[in-house]
């Protein structure tokens, strides 16, 4: 067993055992061996884009880290959400965020685009928060440092 860095789970090894010339194998004659991984990831949110203008339609964005590429074999899927401490009304001020962001294999970030909604009302600028709250792999953890786990954006209002 060779040790490296990359991030790809817990991994089986079984060994089975034959009959041969001169010697009969006893039993059992299987063994199942599991390498655990030792390579973790620290899935991590921040702004890609922090500002959302209201006018020019310009859409701000948030980055998804996996703190390490993606070598589980699968898809990593990310839950997060708009969290009650945003000033900014999801489907109101910015359109509806999808509740998941999939990482393929052997990649390690993903975008989530905030395309804000066009309104004639007067307002204040007002903040996106979003909260990471769920990883499908245990090996791709969600950081538990509340700093690296949500992030924001901030809606600039020009009327």
């Amino acid at each position: 067993m060779l040790q490296d860095t990359l991030i790809e789970g817990d991994e089986t090894v079984i060994l089975t055992l034959q009959n041969g010339p001169g010697y009969t194998v006893g039993n059992p004659s299987e063994a199942t061996v599991t390498i655990t991984d030792n390579d973790f990831g620290n899935v991590t949110i921040a702004p890609l884009d922090a500002d959302i203008g209201e006018e020019n339609e310009d859409p701000g964005s948030y980055q998804i880290d996996l703190g390490g590429v993606n070598n589980t074999g699968g898809n990593v899927i990310i839950s997060f959400f708009s969290t009650a401490g945003s000033q900014a009304e999801e489907g109101v001020d910015f359109q509806t965020l999808p509740a998941s962001a999939i990482i393929g294999d052997g990649e390690q970030f993903a975008t989530i685009n905030v395309i804000h909604i066009e309104d004639t009302e007067v307002e204040i600028d007002e903040r996106v928060r979003v909260f990471m709250n769920h990883s499908s792999s245990t090996s791709l953890p969600i950081s538990t440092d509340i700093s690296l786990n949500r992030a924001a954006l901030l809606i600039f209002y020009n009327c």
